[in-house]
């Protein structure tokens, strides 16, 4: 009887098989196959590439920059990266961003300008930032106004958000898009009188804008006024929107939970991004919501698996076919993110060293910390960016170099992750996006830390993963602080020996300069030092390097 030998496909046979799906248009199929070409060969920066471009094609662009960050943090010579992210951020409408991208591709790698594909998208951002320049300063500044206070919103500042949003109308006040922002904002901050004000404003004026009908219809739905909700989406559908606007009235009819007009809105969506995991996500929701077969959701779901076999999202409803409303969140269940956010919180809890030991020996805590990365909630970002404060690792760089291109990271959290890259001594390029769009960020003097010895390193540490729960700026500042303090010391810098104590000391200056509702008493329990050691290294350092204001502890000497 013959043997039956078993055919292994090389990784070379699988990215040629890619190669000739993505040409005939099967993206899917070239999707799997460039997946398992890396998989044998994971080394192979050419098969990295490919993926990157597969996932920009279908319409995945920040899965696509995620792999790309990943590659410039181990290799910065990697030009090509530069220019798969700008034409990610050109699918992303971020036409400031993408260029800054290409500038890098080309500043690296100057004669790739005559390549046709670089031309054309030069061509194509030279047309979108023309026809931005045209706006006027007075419109710019209302608009750039407006995104900051939008962001803060997405972020739970609503005070600071209800600001950014007024200074905006005082500058621009016929913009009825942010008046209902400003509506919206005071609806979440309790103030539905003045909201509903607001926003009949916002509708006064003339032919108002779909994603002011959709903000609108938001806001009286959650005021108690359906019928009127509903008349405005009907108003907005009206219109047969595409594109952004069709996003922005399906996001509204989620959240008014409109099943049947999500159904509608999202099968219109998918035929514009068929690969949109969001969207399919929001498709399958809708099929289970208004009782339809549950195979046709499972479908969407299959297809969330295939883009993304690690979706866990998809893997769960998959999982669990009588359960019943879905919601329209692209996120776990609250039970598992419940479960998720006390793991994170329990090994916070434990300090610094049990966080290293249980990032090393468990692998359920860096999924969690991955999940928390990527899950776009500001609130489990900053869990996982705190944890990674202590985390020693390659991949805990990588993460935090991801947490600076995070779409849904608040700028905040953007900077706290470039101080804990500069005080790991990694190596640039920081690649950020947000209010100052694509940039490559400087890590500041904080670049100085290796070159100090290790005690004064763990002192840092052990400061910055506290202080990051009492004050946002602290791991900043706290920086600053003590590398003023180390130069003050001189060239031959003393032992340390309570290195709590330090650390406590460190953050008791900046949190009596700030004035914090946070004692001494507090902060040596925090750090399970004495009061009166902490106390007395608190006013050594400030006498080797004062601080008259928060503003100065940002200043480099």
């Amino acid at each position: 009887m013959s043997k039956v030998v078993p055919f292994t496909r090389s990784a070379d046979y699988l990215h040629q098989r890619a190669i000739i799906n993505r040409r005939e248009g099967h993206m899917l199929d070239a999707l799997e196959l460039t997946r398992r070409a890396l998989e044998k060969d994971p080394e192979n920066i050419d098969y990295e590439l490919d993926l990157a471009q597969v996932l920009c094609e279908l319409g995945l662009y920040v899965e696509s920059n995620r792999i790309l960050t990943r590659m410039l943090a181990r290799d910065q010579t990697l030009s090509e990266c530069y220019f798969g992210m700008a034409n990610n951020f050109y699918g992303m409408n971020d036409a400031d961003a993408s260029y800054k991208a290409l500038m890098c591709f080309l500043s690296e790698d100057p004669q790739s300008a005559n390549r046709p594909e670089v031309g054309e998208l030069l061509h194509n951002l030279f047309v979108a930032r023309t026809l931005m320049g045209q706006k006027s300063r007075r419109k710019a500044r209302s608009l750039k106004l407006a995104a900051k206070g939008l962001q803060l919103m997405r972020s739970g500042e609503l005070a600071e958000a209800e600001q950014s949003l007024k200074r905006s109308l005082q500058v621009s006040p016929r913009q009825s898009e942010t008046r209902a922002l400003l509506a919206m904002c005071l609806a979440m901050r309790g103030d539905k009188k003045t909201a509903v004000k607001e926003l009949d404003r916002a509708l006064r004026l003339s032919r108002p804008p779909i994603r002011t009908l959709a903000i609108a219809a938001q806001i009286f739905g959650s005021t108690g006024n359906p019928e009127a909700a509903s008349d405005l989406m009907d108003r907005a559908a009206a219109r047969n929107p595409d594109g952004a606007e069709l996003r922005t009235l399906l996001d509204a009819a989620c959240d008014l939970k409109m099943d049947e007009r999500v159904y509608a809105l999202s099968q219109k969506a998918l035929s514009e991004a068929p690969y949109d995991r969001t969207l399919l996500h929001l498709c399958a929701a809708a099929i289970v919501n208004t009782g339809r077969p549950f195979e046709r959701a499972a479908h969407c779901w299959a297809r969330i698996k295939r883009l993304e076999p690690g979706d866990e999202v998809a893997a769960w409803c998959l999982a669990h076919p009588d359960a019943k409303p879905l919601p329209y969140a692209y996120r776990l269940p609250e039970d598992e993110v419940k479960a998720r956010a006390k793991r994170l919180a329990e090994v916070a809890q434990d300090g610094v060293a049990c966080v290293e030991a249980a990032w090393a020996d468990s692998p359920d805590l860096r999924q969690a910390v991955r999940w928390a990365v990527e899950s776009g909630d500001p609130l489990f970002l900053r869990a996982g960016v705190s944890l990674l404060a202590a985390a020693e690792s390659p991949e805990a760089e990588t993460l935090l170099r991801q947490v600076m291109i995070e779409p849904a990271a608040p700028q905040s959290v953007k900077h706290q992750a470039l101080t804990l890259l500069g005080l790991r001594g990694a190596k640039p390029p920081f690649l950020m996006t947000g209010e100052d769009k694509f940039s490559l960020a400087s890590a500041g003097d904080s670049g100085q830390m290796p070159r100090l010895p290790l005690a004064y390193r763990r002192v840092l540490k052990r400061a910055v993963y506290t202080g990051m729960s009492l004050q946002e700026d602290f791991p900043a500042r706290l920086t600053m602080l003590w590398l003023r303090f180390a130069s003050a010391l001189g060239d031959t810098l003393p032992a340390l020996k309570d290195l709590n104590g330090w650390a406590a000391a460190l953050n008791l200056c900046l949190t009596e300069l700030d004035k914090l509702d946070v004692s001494a008493d507090e902060l040596a329990d925090l750090f399970r030092c004495s009061r009166r050691k902490m106390e007395h290294m608190a006013r050594r350092i400030l006498r080797l390097a004062p601080l008259e204001s928060k503003e100065k502890a940002h200043e480099p000497d």
